[in-house]
């Protein structure tokens, strides 16, 4: 039986050793051909890792921090628990009692009044009806009825000189 064997696996071995010979090579070239493309796969890979391996340098504060912030937690909620339930015991937060706003009848009221309380003031504008005061007329010289009428209207001719200001001298 051993005999079979060994006649079999030697028959096979020479059958397949040509298509292993002609696969070993044609890897080889593919391996060639595809050494451009692993280099720089294998330089993207380098650069997109990078803040990795940078922000791995910092581990140890990671953890430190990340302790830290857990038993902070932990301890915040069981002091937060133990305040509570004293106030809730010796009923230290009683609540105050209930004050009654007004009512919209009281509010449209209070509103009515503060509105009738306040001077209306009328703003003369260019077109109104009623002119403008007649002040500043005895300036300008020589005014005629017709040049009252256009500054009754809130237009001057002349022009408005300003004072200079004294802050300058200095």
């Amino acid at each position: 039986m051993s005999k079979t064997l060994d006649v079999v696996l030697g028959t096979l071995y020479y059958i397949l050793y040509p298509l292993l010979a002609v696969g070993k090579a044609i890897l080889r070239i593919a391996s060639t051909l595809a050494t451009p493309f692993v280099h720089v796969a294998n330089s993207v890979i380098h650069i997109l890792l990078w803040p990795w391996r940078f922000l791995g340098r910092f581990e140890t504060l990671y953890i430190y921090f990340g302790v830290a912030i857990v038993i902070g937690l932990l301890t915040g909620a069981c002091l937060h628990l133990i305040v509570r339930l004293g106030v809730f015991v010796l009923d230290l937060n009683p609540t105050p009692p209930i004050q009654k706003g007004k009512t919209l009848a009281e509010y449209r009221a209070d509103k009515a009044e503060q509105l009738a309380s306040t001077p209306q003031y009328e703003i003369p504008t260019v077109g109104s009806q009623t002119p403008l005061s007649d002040e500043g007329y005895e300036i300008v010289p020589n005014l005629n009825s017709q040049d009252k009428a256009y500054h009754a209207k809130g237009l001057l001719r002349t022009t408005i000189l300003e004072e200079d200001d004294s802050s300058d001298h200095f």
